[in-house]
């Protein structure tokens, strides 16, 4: 528990350090999208039934928890590559079980930092979601699946510039295909079948079913808490094979 808190609360001091920077990747996105697409296009469209920018919302708060969950692989990757720190974590008593959770875990912080600031972010333009369990396990959730994918990522990647690739590559088509700013009724059928293998899809219909307070699929929950199991299982092997 020492390391787990260790690791932990190092990654907080870490971002605490880099505060303003963190707000401003928080905070810019999310509201040009609100602003472009919320006041923007958002007065004459609708999506599934209700004004688009009270669809975007939720698909906003899922959107920017995987970003920032994520993102924990650039620091990992300094970790790595500059700083050569992680050699001194792995070369420790604490487990990679452990290591892996505390990265996780601060992984986690982030993107419920920004799941709540799109919450407030809504209240200012006027779109008010319900809080809910459902709404609460599907951030957490997400939170999870894409900060284990982080460490994954940082422990695979060879050097520190492939890790942009692997972000255009992963995250950027997910934030646009997986239902977040559009639904998924107008894709072909084939497109569908592709998305529904990601596990963003799950996570922006659980927040968005939660947040219009409609029926959760216990299937949706199911299958994302699988996704987070095998991530976060995956994330513990990756950080034991890094070390070879």
């Amino acid at each position: 528990m020492k390391g787990f808190l260790g690791l932990f609360v190092r990654e907080l001091l870490i971002t605490k350090n880099r505060l303003p920077r963190f707000l401003v990747g928080l905070t810019v996105m999310p509201t040009l999208y609100m602003l472009a697409f919320g006041w923007g296009i958002g007065q004459q469209v609708t999506q599934q039934g209700m004004p688009y920018i009270t669809f975007l919302v939720p698909g906003l708060i899922a959107m920017s928890t995987m970003r920032h969950s994520f993102s924990i692989s650039m620091e990992l990757n300094i970790c790595r590559f500059y700083w050569r720190v992680f050699d001194h974590f792995q070369a420790s008593p604490v487990g990679f079980g452990t290591i892996a959770a505390a990265e996780i875990a601060a992984a986690s912080v982030r993107g419920c930092a920004a799941a709540v600031f799109i919450y407030l972010l809504g209240l200012v333009f006027g779109v008010s979601i319900g809080l809910s369990p459902a709404l609460v396990a599907g951030v957490l959730l997400n939170c999870i699946v894409f900060g284990a994918l982080g460490v994954i990522a940082a422990m695979l990647v060879r050097k520190h510039s492939d890790q942009s690739i692997l972000a255009n590559f992963i995250i950027t088509p997910m934030s646009f295909l997986c239902g977040t700013v559009f639904s998924l009724d107008v894709m072909p059928d084939w497109a569908r079948y592709v998305v529904r293998a990601l596990p963003l899809t799950y996570s922006t219909r659980i927040i968005r079913n939660a947040a219009w307070e409609r029926n959760v699929a216990m299937v949706d929950l199911l299958i994302l808490v699988a996704f987070a199991a095998c991530a976060v299982i995956v994330a513990w092997w990756a950080v034991g094979m890094s070390r070879q």
